[in-house]
């Protein structure tokens, strides 16, 4: 975790170690979001920063120890990127590049490509300005920006593809952008929190179910975070970061989230108070066992 001083206020830089096959995995991006929201959380109470993650690319490292498949996945940075700006309802993407944005053709080779500042959609128009990537440059080039793009935008995310050299005075590549630098903004339609919301409701698939009693359904309603002293029992068994129905007594499925615990865990500390929680499992985890960012209401 490195610290800067930027405009009189501290913004904290951590690295997030991921590759593109942790991707596929349920699980898995529910613990990144987790572990950027507390990362998030800390930031802001510890240092009243803001705090955001950064993605590097080794593809040393990768060109060694993988086959030549793994390291196309993997050295598609631009993807994983995308994926974890989605899996952590991220505001921005900003993608540094050997160019300054999209244009309507590569302008290497063509004199009058123009560049393109703003992208609300990305339709066939868009994708055929992508061309090809050129020799010598990063593996997926344009494609894999716009690609990207889309998996951001469909997030509510906006992305950026700027020209990570700079030549001019600026410090750096962002600060260049403050001075008028070109670059190219791909603009959603819809905010990063509704598009997780949509996410969590429609294409995650229910490990288990907990089931609440009727204060904390109606609590729910509200807008609450899911506490431990409002569960009742607990169905099947899934581990943390797994998505789960809730119910109320009757039956009803009174929303659906992201588990901070596991089933065995949860059973553990059902009806107990938030603050007893360390005392019971041996370890402090999280206040709520489904955080309201990571839960959807189900209308009654």
């Amino acid at each position: 975790m490195h610290i800067h001083s930027f405009d009189l206020a501290i913004v904290i830089v951590y690295l997030l170690a991921v590759t593109a096959l942790g991707m596929h995995f349920r699980r898995k991006q529910s613990q990144i979001a987790q572990i950027a929201g507390s990362i998030r959380e800390f930031g802001f109470t510890r240092f009243s920063s803001r705090v955001e993650p950064c993605l590097a690319r080794r593809g040393a490292v990768v060109d060694r120890l993988l086959p030549y498949p793994a390291q196309r996945t993997l050295r598609e940075v631009a993807r994983v990127a995308a994926r974890v700006a989605q899996m952590t309802s991220a505001d921005m993407l900003v993608l540094l590049s050997d160019i300054d944005g999209l244009y309507t053709a590569d302008p290497r080779n063509d004199p009058n490509a123009r560049h393109i500042a703003l992208v609300c959609e990305i339709g066939p128009e868009i994708e055929a300005m992508a061309g090809e990537a050129p020799l010598g440059y990063s593996s997926g080039g344009m494609v894999t920006k716009i690609a990207a793009a889309r998996i951001a935008m469909s997030a509510g995310c906006r992305m950026l593809i700027a020209k990570g050299k700079t030549t001019g005075a600026a410090p750096g590549p962002l600060a260049a952008l403050e001075a008028g630098d070109r670059a190219t903004l791909f603009l959603p339609r819809g905010e990063p929190r509704s598009a997780r919301k949509a996410w969590i409701a429609g294409a995650v698939n229910p490990s288990g179910a907990v089931i609440v009693d009727d204060g904390a359904a109606r609590a729910l309603q509200r807008g609450t975070s899911l506490l431990p002293a409002g569960i009742v029992a607990v169905e099947g068994i899934f581990e943390r970061g797994d998505a789960v129905i809730i119910r109320t007594r009757s039956g009803i499925e009174a929303g659906r989230g992201l588990s901070a615990y596991s089933s065995a865990d949860i059973r553990r500390i059902a009806g107990h108070k938030s603050g007893e929680i360390a005392e019971i499992l041996g370890y402090r985890g999280r206040d709520e066992i489904i955080h309201r960012d990571d839960l959807v209401v189900t209308e009654p």
